[in-house]
């Protein structure tokens, strides 16, 4: 359900580096960190769950975080996902896989099949990969 702010979050350093303040991976990039600070300040995201977040952010090997939280990397992608999905949901829109399948078929003038094939890599082994 959200697949756009996970490769945002997960290409924010690359984002910021490029310094293209007028692209809109850097905005939709800004709207997400908002979206994320206003979700934890009304309390529909956690301490916790924000201190994985930005362990996950911080590329460190997950068998790093498994010892550092003593959870497993399954719970550490599951609370990944979860905060996620829930700033995909509040945005909205394109921001939900449903909706920036729907925005690039109308984008591009995509046929079904390349729909079909979008929505195989956004829930793929590698989804957050830009293939060239």
């Amino acid at each position: 359900m959200s697949w756009l702010v996970e490769t945002l979050l997960l290409g924010r350093i690359a984002i910021r580096s490029e310094s293209n303040v007028d692209s809109d991976e850097y905005h939709d990039l800004i709207l997400v960190e908002q979206k994320i600070s206003e979700l934890l300040d009304l309390g529909l995201i956690d301490v916790f769950e924000l201190s994985i977040m930005n362990y996950v952010l911080s590329n460190r090997p997950y068998s790093e975080l498994e010892k550092m939280l003593s959870i497993s990397r399954e719970t550490i992608s599951k609370y990944f996902r979860g905060i996620c999905n829930r700033v995909s949901y509040a945005l909205g829109g394109y921001f939900t896989d449903e909706g920036f399948m729907e925005h690039m078929k109308d984008k591009y003038n995509l046929t079904g099949e390349h729909v079909e094939k979008m929505k195989e890599h956004m829930v793929g082994k590698y989804r957050h990969t830009i293939r060239r």
